[in-house]
């Protein structure tokens, strides 16, 4: 019986097997009977055109898909295994579905995203209203529309969601792959209307072949939006009245959104909206964000809830109470600042605007603008003056030229917020002069800070002759709320954030390390990965450079032979998902590439370095033991 919590819904499969293993042969390709089903789905979505007379989407091509399983022509081809694209062809001709319009060059691609309860329905509504003739003659892809086409939910109970979902997204990566390779051709696309939770890199370098792009955002509090997940499933007894997501997917996909929404930002010609959908329903969500494609700007008119939003990319997937979700989450400005720089990585200025809609600061690349240092946050007075401080100063550890600029900053920041000329004088000198925070701090008598000071300096001024000074562009910072006009170089500071970051989270931990008796290097060593691990989440692909770090360097049979066979509740969902398709060697290998194109190998690797497996003999990859399952019989809630 259920629990009645959105946080403890968990479902598990009988024998750990799902649809796709179900109706897969020996070799592990899907059965070619099945094959058909797919085939009909496939064409039906990505070259058939209807018009819902009544009611979703979903809904008529649930009717359409029956109408044609019922003609004989298909029971022929499906007896026979014969999914022969010209014969499933014919009986969609059979059943009277006209083609969708198609276009020389593909021309619109609609995306709505957003995890689980953030209302991306009503969402798509409002855009088939606002763009009809885009999506009434669109492909829509959604793996949602498919499962119950691949298994009746009166049958599965709480598991449908879960048993179909690889089939289902296999169809709807299938759908995409057709459209790609046709516009890759120079051939005629449909437009396509895409309802997805994340702008995976797949589906961006998908829909960056489209002439123009418009996404739309939603976003909530993920209280609400976990409460909205669980209603969906369960009425309030308890029964199953719709699609069941575990509370686990549900917080994880609320984390993707969050993690990948810069990826829209690729595409050159984009129509960008974020809103806020924690709204009472038949309202109109108010307006977060809106993109200027002109002049690559993001103006974000809530402030607040903008960072809520960015801020979720840590949210605590394995969360049992609401409590819980941002536990062990840093909430800091600092921490804030850090999650903007994959947006201005993207060449993306974020403007954030004051209640009164006037320009309080602008956040990019290569300049920080401060109009209002009292833009007011819920988090507190000053809080959003500290977290443009904070994206200034990711230079600060970045070596002696990088120093200049963000020090200078820094110095207007301390006088704007009420400091005297003194206090800003020393944050300039601290950051410009070698040293200068050494010498400050030695005035004050605090040698244990002198020294930490001077060894992170010393690494940060090494690092940045190959960091800083190889790709410094010059950048201004303008304040004009407090008259400052800051020129300095800012730009490619790689290699001093790189070496002063990683030397002072060293010093930070080296009492602690040094008083291990037994386990120093172990120690030392989880230290430095701590440390790498996040310059990494500052300098992104940069560090890659720097480090030569390449993810695609990972082997397939390494990973393979390195994962056990056997799923715990304390792996990592990456680590989960490839050893649930561990028995398919065709899944296996495609949840690895997804894994690797998301950048999420690290997480596999990481998980293999702390719990190798201890084998006399290495397997095969072709090997494919059995994934043996620690689920339970039962459905528990």
């Amino acid at each position: 019986m259920p629990e009645n919590d959105p946080y403890k819904v968990k479902v598990e499969l009988e024998g750990g097997i799902d649809s796709t293993a179900r109706f897969s042969g020996p070799d592990g390709s899907i059965l070619p009977e099945r094959r058909v089903l797919h085939e009909l789905i496939a064409q039906t979505v990505s070259e058939r055109h209807f018009t819902p007379v009544s009611g979703e989407y979903e809904e008529h091509l649930s009717r359409v898909i029956e109408d044609a399983r019922t003609l004989p022509s298909y029971k022929v081809l499906e007896q026979a295994g014969d999914y022969s694209p010209e014969k499933i062809s014919a009986v969609l001709d059979e059943v009277g579905l006209e083609r969708l319009p198609v276009h020389a060059r593909a021309e619109q691609v609609m995306m709505v995203t957003g995890g689980p309860g953030t209302g991306k329905s009503s969402i798509v509504s409002d855009l088939a209203d606002r763009k009809p003739d885009v999506y009434n003659n669109a492909a829509q892809i959604n793996p949602d529309h498919y499962k119950d086409l691949l298994a009746k939910r009166t049958d599965l109970g709480a598991a449908h969601g879960t048993y179909t979902h690889w089939e289902s997204s296999m169809i709807a990566d299938d759908i995409m792959d057709r459209l790609d390779v046709k516009m890759k051709a120079g051939l005629p696309a449909p437009h396509v209307m895409m309802d997805v939770a994340a702008p995976y890199p797949n589906r961006m370098a998908f829909a960056k072949q489209f002439g123009q792009m418009t996404v739309v955002t939603g976003t909530a509090p993920p209280e609400v939006t976990m409460q909205r997940a669980y209603s969906r499933g369960f009425d309030p007894d308890g029964s199953i009245v719709g699609r069941v997501i575990p509370s686990e997917i549900a917080i994880g996909s609320t984390a993707k959104a969050s993690e990948l929404l810069p990826n829209v930002f690729e595409h050159p010609d984009l129509e960008f909206t974020m809103v806020d959908t924690n709204i009472p329903l038949g309202e109109k969500p108010p307006v977060i964000a809106e993109w200027d494609n002109n002049t690559k700007t993001l103006t974000v008119e809530d402030p607040d809830t903008f960072l809520d939003f960015v801020e979720r990319q840590d949210i605590n997937e394995m969360a049992e109470s609401a409590d819980e979700l941002f536990e062990g989450v840093e909430q800091s400005a600092e921490a804030l600042a850090l999650k903007l720089q994959p947006y201005t990585d993207k060449g993306v200025q974020i403007d954030f605007l004051n209640p009164d809609g006037g320009l309080a600061m602008s956040i990019s690349a290569d300049k920080v603008e401060v109009h209002d240092v009292e833009l007011p946050s819920k988090r507190g007075s000053g809080f959003m003056a500290d977290m443009a401080e904070s994206f200034g100063k990711l230079g600060k550890n970045g070596g002696m030229i990088a120093g200049v600029a963000f020090g200078t900053l820094s110095g207007a920041f301390t006088l704007a917020a009420g400091g005297s000329k003194a206090e800003a004088t020393e944050v300039v000198y601290e950051s410009v002069v070698p040293y200068g925070e050494t010498q400050f701090d030695a005035v004050r008598g605090d040698m244990e800070a002198a020294a930490r000071s001077g060894t992170i300096e010393t690494a940060s001024n090494l690092g940045a002759g190959g960091g800083a000074l190889a790709g410094a562009a010059i950048g201004t910072a303008i304040m004009p709320g407090v008259g400052t006009v800051v020129g300095g170089v800012v730009g490619a500071i790689g290699g001093g954030i790189g070496a002063g970051y990683i030397t002072e989270k060293v010093y930070d931990n080296f009492e602690s390390i040094k008083s291990s008796v037994v386990h120093v290097s172990h120690e030392a060593a989880e230290t430095l990965s701590i440390a790498a691990h996040e310059t990494i989440s500052l300098l992104g692909s940069a560090w890659d450079c720097v480090t030569g770090n390449d993810e695609s360097a990972i082997d397939l049979t390494a990973v393979f032979n390195g994962l056990p066979n056997t799923i715990t509740d304390d792996m990592p969902p990456e680590v989960q998902a490839l050893i649930e398709v561990k028995a398919n060697s065709i899944l296996f290998e495609r949840q690895y590439e997804d894994l690797k194109e998301q950048g999420s190998l690290s997480a596999v690797t990481e998980y293999m370095d702390k719990n190798p497996i201890k084998t006399e003999v290495a397997h095969a990859y072709e090997d494919r033991p059995a994934v043996q399952n620690t689920y339970a019989v039962d459905f528990s809630f």
